[in-house]
């Protein structure tokens, strides 16, 4: 029969092996155009994998998703609005806690995501140990350890894409409880965006909306949401980023041993 395409984005923050994965993965079977609009280079690869053609779309590095530079735009315009199938966010073995900030983001956006722990070489040989299972019973999602230098988990890697790819559903959708004073007023956000026609995850939006955010907050206000004061918002963003922050340390402590 015809072969199977599967689209899948990595995300990433900037220098942690992304690049890498990469090049290890699609070989010499890439190309490069620009995003519409933009001169920031867009690179795609392309390998093939039991009767599967995986097409990849390497994400600029961003150490978070708001909207203050062009590469955190692209990366979250083509996360919220592309056609990935799925996600592959990569985060580097010995600094996790950046890495593991802007999965949270990703997967309050509802996406499917399998996360790609890189350089797992590197964080053995300092002695590090990384609880696997705790990893994925945090964060409800599949976990692989990668190495683009000894090339370690990069057959499980495709096998779980291929895997994940074919399941209708998202394994574990991502619901911080952030408060609550947050949480009413989340609550509030998604009631009224209930009959309105968003192809944005409810949550999702009323986070951003609540912080803030400048592409989410004019676009509530827009549909009739309340205007928020400077100070209001700031104080929605802070709460929202010290509980991600909270969650990501308590993952790390329960999963990272040195």
């Amino acid at each position: 029969g015809p072969l199977h395409m599967v689209k899948v984005a990595l995300a990433g923050c900037p220098n942690v092996g992304k690049t890498s994965l990469f090049n290890a993965l699609t070989g010499t079977k890439q190309y490069v155009a620009n995003w519409p609009g933009v001169t920031v280079e867009k690179k795609e690869g392309v390998f093939t994998y039991k009767g599967y053609t995986i097409n990849l779309i390497d994400l600029p590095g961003t150490y978070s998703l708001g909207y203050s530079s062009i590469d955190e735009k692209i990366a979250r315009d083509y996360l919220l609005k592309g056609d990935a199938d799925l996600v592959i966010l990569v985060a580097d073995s010995v600094n996790p806690e950046q890495s593991l900030y802007l999965l949270l983001e990703i997967l309050e956006m509802e996406k499917k995501v399998i996360l790609a722990m890189t350089a797992i070489d590197e964080a053995k040989k300092t002695g590090m140990k990384i609880d696997r299972y705790e990893l994925q019973k945090h964060l409800g999602i599949p976990v692989v350890f990668t190495s683009s230098v000894t090339g370690e988990g990069l057959e499980e890697l495709k096998e779980k894409i291929v895997e994940y790819a074919q399941k209708n559903t998202i394994l574990h959708r991502m619901i911080l409880d952030y408060g609550e004073k947050v949480e009413s007023e989340i609550k509030k956000v998604e009631n009224f965006l209930r009959d309105k026609k968003l192809r944005i995850n409810p949550r999702y939006f009323a986070l951003k909306y609540l912080s803030g955010d400048p592409e989410f907050y004019s676009e509530g206000v827009k549909l009739g949401l309340p205007e928020l004061s400077e100070e209001e918002r700031i104080g929605y963003r802070l709460l929202i980023a010290k509980r991600k922050r909270e969650y990501v340390e308590n993952v790390v402590k329960e999963a990272f041993a040195d």
